[in-house]
């Protein structure tokens, strides 16, 4: 259901006068590498995943990195975080 909801408000971003999203590239916020390469790679859209690409030990400092790369940002790419759902534990911190 998550990735429905999300569908659903990339198609009404579409279509309100933005530039079309046809790539999207998801990668951990826990890996700076990841990071610093999105930086020069041609996706439309980059998501910063806290969720199923980072080990539970690295949650913390995931989002801290997260924090920061949104901080220093991406050009004109759009950026979103991928966070852990409300049921989850870290959601909680």
């Amino acid at each position: 259901m998550e990735g429905y909801r999300f569908a659903l408000r990339t198609r009404s971003i579409m279509t309100g006068g933005l530039p079309r999203i046809r790539s999207a590239l998801y990668l951990p916020a826990s890996n700076p590498r990841a990071i610093a390469k999105a930086r020069t790679l041609a996706a439309d859209m980059l998501i910063l995943d806290l969720e199923d690409a980072v080990k539970p030990e690295d949650k913390v400092s995931a989002r801290e990195a997260a924090i920061a790369a949104v901080a220093e940002g991406f050009g004109d790419k759009p950026v979103a975080i991928r966070v852990n759902g409300l049921g989850e534990h870290m959601a909680r911190r």
